[in-house]
């Protein structure tokens, strides 16, 4: 009971904090960055935009909630202005520095000690994490009529795990709910998956060359090798 009232309780703090997101891009937000735009004032403007992004961090942390799901909200903010394309370009420079930040926290949030002691289910999790998603994500391209060759491709392409898993794990609530020693599994599970990206990528990338080959085959019979 008090498991599912806390989470209950964040829940209801999550839809909070998305709905204030809403309101305040609308009201206070667009009208902020109209009035700094308008001063011609790059830094001033960078500074701004930034600024959001850190004080929405600073407003989920003071209600329980991550800093991380913050600056998530902070940039969605920013993102829903028509001023995204301006920032986006301003804030290039920060954004592998930032990036870089955010993994180095996600690396020291792991304990090593339990991925050293539960490493077969770090390696079991990533591969059927991995497994499910190349399944969904071709089934779906297929339902939206790609071909099987580039539905296979993409269905490897998006595989790996995303950076917002690790915004979710790093929730309190969730950690509290499913045990440290869950949790490091499932973000080293999650990490793995990202690493494997590009080989991820170069076997989707083979299989479907392999499809389109047989593919041509089947429609040309002169492109298959006769023996003599």
């Amino acid at each position: 009971t008090g498991i599912a009232l806390v989470m209950l309780l964040a829940f209801v703090k999550a839809i909070a904090a998305f709905a204030a997101t809403v309101v305040i891009a609308r009201i206070a937000i667009r009208p902020l960055l109209a009035l700094v735009a308008g001063t011609g004032n790059e830094e001033v403007f960078t500074a701004t935009a930034l600024g959001i992004a850190l004080a929405a961090a600073w407003a989920t942390g003071q209600i329980g909630l991550s800093l991380t799901l913050g600056g998530f909200l902070g940039g969605l903010t920013l993102s829903e202005t028509p001023y995204r394309v301006v920032i986006q370009s301003e804030i290039t420079a920060f954004r592998g520095l930032l990036l870089g930040f955010f993994f180095i926290y996600v690396g020291f949030s792991l304990d090593a000690g339990i991925i050293a002691q539960h490493w077969v289910a770090v390696l079991g999790i990533a591969v059927a994490f991995v497994g499910v998603k190349v399944l969904t994500n071709v089934g779906a391209s297929l339902v939206f009529r790609w071909s099987v060759p580039g539905s296979t491709q993409l269905g490897f392409l998006l595989s790996q795990g995303s950076e917002f898993a690790f915004v979710i794990l790093s929730l309190p609530v969730v950690r509290a709910l499913v045990g440290e020693s869950t949790a490091s599994i499932l973000v080293a599970a999650v990490a793995l998956s990202m690493a494997a990206t590009p080989n991820l990528a170069e076997a989707g990338r083979v299989l479907a060359g392999q499809m389109r080959r047989r593919r041509q085959k089947a429609v040309d019979p002169e492109l298959t090798p006769r023996s003599t």
